[in-house]
């Protein structure tokens, strides 16, 4: 009964149904050239699983498609599943499986490879547990155990718990009932519950495990036990709706109620599996449940029904060509037709086990098939042929005994090593018992000296006191030291202000001399570069009072780092500076991409400031071990000091004749050294200066005060929109969320326009343009809520961007907010005269910007609540610049010729307006929040209103009169805008 129920396990581990319901999708999907290869493959391999049990014809052709599929496409992904499929449906190749195990394997081994390629782990976990099962079903128990074992080693280096507890329940199954070590089975299966219990899991695998553990009390005849843990199992199945598990436990069950002798019940389970496995085709769980019901049929004493659920098992084996499954049959049907006396029937049968055995090098289980053909040549009289199944008997035997002799040798020895190790334990034991009798012996001389003690103590005591006093003296001093910078740097901000307004007020005056504005502009930028230095001085202060804290979460470094470095391009081609950027692709790490911020602009900053016009300035960063290094180095040497790590010095000044560092850099040091890392600067043989950071960049080396989970936002889109073009517009944004606001972004630099994509993909619908031509078309085509454009691109520039879109009637409502390196005053008042809403100098903090944008987002919508809420909106009172003003009375004179035309359309609308239907909707929704058909309706209720107070014709007339077709649909309109019917209206 237990070699039955351990085929059971491993036939089953691996079934999969399939819906029939999602096949016409399925097919849908695989002719679907364009999809990603991972769902046409995963299809492909849920049509063979389906046509496998429902038309064995259909899954040849489709197996083949597969595989010209995988060809054409050369996919790992389709050869994986090719090859693992194919080897579980070895009966569907009949010419190629005259080795069955050859082809099993085979095939199994080839999907590892293919497995291995597309660097999945636990795929290849999956793989290495299926060949582990189909060997164990092939008799191969040893290579089995090597196959899982190596799944195990994957799950554990990749620290995949799941597939840990899938690999722990399925050794623990394969040592109880594939090698009977019961003692190394359950701390597998243990360890897999728990790590189950450890994260909460209630699915179909904790299930799988809980009854294996029920199988090994099964071994140990614990009923009570086995039962217990089956029926957990079972309630877990029945939770989750797996009838075929449900089936699976109900056959051990069986099992279990007949080793407890309640053989009405164990019958009532197996004939139920019987059933549902006959039903369902599956012929092979059939066959074994046969088996099962034979051997309770024999324990009852119902030798006939025995006999007949035998010989069920033994064609239904045969048919299917499961070798394992007919050798346990043969094997159980020849001890039934030997104990009922039909001696030459088990005789015959027992020979064909036999010649089964040999086949399947099934060594030790032909211990008992020699045993009836010693005793059957017994009962037949062929005394020669009794003596020689005698001798097969003894040899097999004495081969187990010895088997299971260098078993217990080896349990012996570790016996004896843990023996061994009891007496060095005792031994350590007695020497820590010595020791303690000469500790006190030592005591008393201990008493001796604690009066000196307590003296020196009382000594230190005031020596620790009078040094507290002075740390406190100390810290009071830092204190007072950080707020007077704090104080200080608060105080300089409103003089600069008021120093820079007047300026910028100067600078804007057109007819200024130009010797005068060079000056102003020379005032303006040293004003600037104060507030930097304030700015500055404020984070140190906040570093120095330990309020300044990281904030550390997991995302795309090289994102960041990419738009830093490209915000200092610009300044690179103006002083024609070789700058040269090397950043190496790393996974997701953790950062504070504010710290991060700081500390590579200060650096970036220091480099173009000193390396000298036509120089040379490189960022590289590479990943070593668990640090990210970054380095910056430019032309020039520091001169002047022998300690050159006095350039972290605040204001540091080599001497009187060179300009001193500032505070930039004694801030990147204070902030790499909160972030745990180091920073070094040195001059290299090749006169440069180099600046070294090593930063930390995974979880485990910060605290966890400074760790902040990313939590997915609350957003109203359901998904990004990828890289935006031109063709079927209108559809593809009709069948968004119309929720979700669009944001365009126009950035020629694609690792920017990347960063700012990942910034706001998750609350608005991203599409993307590459210049400005491309922006201006996509801008026209879809009308976003927001536009982000940088200034300096090919074709057509953000400033012509900004000029063409605000004078557009289809465009000119749209926010734009302009990006740019260029720091010079005037370049942000073009913009700004242009019609910009914003100017965001780069490099930008994103929070910066999502601030920008989401204020102008804001701003906009609330004026479409402010007049969605009106009860007859009114084109002349919602206008919000000259274009939209314009663009309104055109409406107006429209809705003045057509209103009372009832066949008047949104479509008419739209072309008499010399706009798609789509981008008219989306106007009239920025404007004034209701859509172009919303719009008409008001305008002809408005209409109604005037006739009603000013008129004496019926309310039918009214109604065709503002071009209604239905007066029913009037008078329900009209009360959900005005709350009364028409005639109530009328009336008052």
């Amino acid at each position: 009964m237990k070699k039955v129920v351990f085929l059971l396990f491993f036939a089953s581990a691996s079934l999969v149904a399939q819906d029939a319901a999602a096949i016409d999708s399925l097919k849908q999907i695989i002719k679907a050239e364009k999809l990603h290869d991972s769902i046409i493959s995963t299809s492909y391999a849920s049509l063979l699983r389906y046509y496998k049990r429902n038309n064995e014809d259909s899954c040849l052709v489709y197996f083949d498609r597969l595989k010209a599929y995988a060809d054409k496409n050369n996919s790992d992904l389709a050869y994986y599943h090719y090859h693992r499929l194919k080897a579980g449906y070895v009966g569907l190749f009949p010419e190629l499986n005259q080795d069955k195990y050859a082809f099993i394997n085979g095939n199994l081994l080839e999907a590892l490879a293919y497995a291995k390629n597309t660097n999945d782990p636990k795929r290849v976990i999956l793989t290495y547990s299926r060949l582990g099962q189909e060997n164990v079903r092939l008799g191969k128990n040893e290579a089995s155990l090597n196959y899982v074992q190596e799944g195990e080693k994957i799950a554990v280096a990749e620290g995949l718990w799941y597939e840990m507890a899938y690999i722990y329940g399925q050794l623990g199954e394969l040592y109880s009932l594939g090698f009977n070590q019961t003692e190394k089975a359950l701390p597998y299966l243990l360890k897999s519950d728990s790590l189950y219990k450890a994260n909460n899991f209630q699915g179909d695998r904790r299930g799988s495990t809980l009854s294996y553990i029920g199988d090994v009390y099964s071994t140990f005849k614990n009923v009570a036990e086995a039962r217990a843990y089956q029926e957990q199992a079972l309630a877990i199945f029945n939770a989750s709706n797996n009838e075929f598990k449900q089936i699976f436990i109900k056959t051990k069950l069986a099992s279990i109620e007949a080793l407890d002798k309640n053989y009405e019940k164990a019958i009532d389970y197996a004939l139920t599996c019987i059933a549902y496995y006959k039903e369902n085709k599956f012929p092979i769980y059939e066959g074994i449940c046969q088996a099962v019901l034979s051997d309770i049929y024999f324990q009852s004493n119902q030798i006939e029904k025995a006999l007949k659920a035998g010989e069920a098992a033994i064609a239904l084996n045969k048919k299917n060509n499961y070798d394992n499954g007919l050798f346990m049959a043969l094997v159980n049907q020849t001890n039934l037709l030997h104990e009922n006396g039909n001696y030459a029937k088990s005789n015959e049968l027992a020979l064909e086990a036999e010649a089964l055995g040999v086949a399947l090098d099934k060594q030790g289980d032909l211990q008992p098939v020699y045993e009836v053909l010693h005793l059957n040549s017994e009962k037949l009289g062929d005394y020669e042929k009794a003596y020689y199944y005698a001798k097969e008997f003894k040899r097999v035997s004495d081969s187990l005994i010895a088997s299971q002799n260098i078993e217990k040798a080896k349990e012996l020895e570790a016996q004896y090593k843990n023996t061994q190790q009891k007496q060095e334990i005792q031994l350590l034991q007695s020497q820590k018992e010595l020791v303690e009798e000469q500790k006190r012996n030592q005591r008393n001389l201990l008493f001796g000296i604690i009066g000196l003690v307590l003296l020196a103590g009382l000594v230190l005591y005031f020596l620790f006191r009078n040094k507290q006093i002075t740390n406190r003296k100390l810290k009071e001093v830092d204190t007072i030291k950080s707020n007077f910078f704090t104080n200080i740097s608060h105080e300089f901000r409103t003089p600069l202000t008021l120093i820079s307004a007047p300026i910028e007020k100067q600078l804007e005056n057109k007819k200024l001399a130009s010797e005068d504005r060079s000056d102003l502009e020379m005032v303006q930028r040293n004003s600037q570069r104060l507030l930097v230095l304030v700015d500055q001085l404020l984070d140190l202060s906040k570093l120095e009072a330990g309020n300044l804290k990281l904030q550390v979460s997991e995302g795309n470094i090289n994102i960041l780092l990419k738009s830093l470095t490209g915000a200092f391009q610009y300044q690179a081609e103006k002083r024609n500076i070789d700058y040269v950027v090397a950043i190496e692709a790393v996974e997701n790490v953790w950062f504070d991409a504010d710290a991060i911020e700081k500390i590579v602009v200060n650096l970036l900053t220091n480099a173009f400031k000193y390396v000298p016009k036509g120089g040379r300035v490189k960022f590289s960063t590479t990943k070593k071990e668990d640090t990210l290094e970054i380095a910056i180095e430019n032309d020039g040497q520091i001169s002047g000091t022998k300690n050159i790590e006095s350039v972290f010095n605040r204001f540091y000044q080599a001497d009187n004749k060179t300009e001193g560092v500032g505070v930039g850099l004694a801030l990147v040091k204070e902030l790499v050294t909160l972030y745990g890392g180091t920073i070094q600067v040195e001059n290299t043989a090749g006169e440069t200066v180099l600046f070294t950071t090593a930063l930390p960049i995974y979880a485990h080396q910060f605290s966890n005060a400074v760790i902040v989970r990313n939590v997915p936002k609350q957003t109203t889109s359901k998904k990004a929109t990828p890289l935006f073009r031109r063709e079927n517009n209108e559809e593809q944004l009709l069948e968004t969320d119309k929720d979700a606001p669009i944001l365009l972004v126009v950035e020629d630099n694609e690792d920017i326009r990347t960063f700012v994509k990942s910034a706001f993909e998750s609350e608005y619908r991203v599409l993307e343009a590459e210049n400005g031509a491309e922006g201006i078309a996509v801008a026209t085509a879809t009308i976003p809520d927001i536009i982000i454009s940088d200034i300096m691109m090919p074709e057509v520039d953000g400033l012509e961007l900004c000029k063409q879109l605000k004078s557009d009637e289809r465009t000119s409502h749209i926010p734009i907010i302009l990006l740019t390196a260029k720091v010079e005053e005037q370049s942000q008042f073009e913009g700004l005269e242009l019609g910009a809403d914003d100017y965001v100098l780069k490099p930008f903090k994103t929070k910066f910007l999502e601030t920008r944008v989401q204020n102008l987002v804001l701003s906009r919508k609330q004026l479409r609540e402010r007049y969605s809420q009106e009860v007859v909106l009114k084109p002349k009172d919602i206008s919000i610049s000259r274009i939209d003003e314009t663009f309104l009375g055109k409406v107006q004179e429209v809705l003045d010729k057509h209103l009372t035309d009832p066949d008047f359309s949104v479509d008419e609308f739209s072309k008499l307006l010399g706009m798609s239907r789509m981008q008219l909707h989306r106007k009239l929704k920025a404007l004034t929040g209701v859509s172009a058909t919303e719009f008409v309706r008001s305008q002809r209720l408005q209409l109604a209103t005037t006739l009603l107070k000013e008129s004496d014709i019926t309310i039918s007339e009214i109604c065709y009169q503002v071009g209604f077709n239905n007066p029913s649909y009037f008078s329900k309109c009209f009360k959900e805008v005005f709350g009364c019917l028409p005639s109530e209206y009328a009336q008052k």
